[in-house]
């Protein structure tokens, strides 16, 4: 694996580009947006889509931190005691701590990308 030497919080690829999924809820897809208005503000917006392009929960703010936990939240009492596989890019609120923390604690396989290669 390629995250062996990188952030304890690494998770594997193992979706490996299989992109398509057999039934809905199989497969997530996870990943923050950042959103520039006015003269210089920003707003950031994340989204957990089905991989039919669905969206599942999305979650709009001006402070990025905490963005992917809120919208997991929302995600999360349909999540129950099922077993789904999460992608995201390696970004910094998807390797953090507490991101791998909620991930475990509602059961969810996560599944990261390369490093450097965002669509795998």
């Amino acid at each position: 694996t390629d995250c062996i030497h990188l952030t304890p919080t690494c998770a594997d690829n193992i979706l490996n580009r299989e992109f398509t999924a057999s039934k809905p809820n199989e497969k997530w897809i996870t990943n923050v947006i950042e959103l520039k208005y006015g003269s210089s503000k920003k707003a950031y917006l994340s989204v957990i889509l089905d991989f039919d392009g669905s969206i599942l929960a999305m979650y709009l703010a001006t402070n990025n931190n905490k963005l992917v936990f809120y919208t997991l939240v929302k995600e999360i009492p349909s999540i129950c005691g099922k077993h789904y596989l999460l992608y995201s890019d390696r970004g910094f609120q998807f390797t953090s701590h507490g991101f791998k923390g909620r991930i475990d604690q509602v059961g969810l396989t996560h599944n990261m990308s390369r490093v450097g290669r965002c669509i795998e």
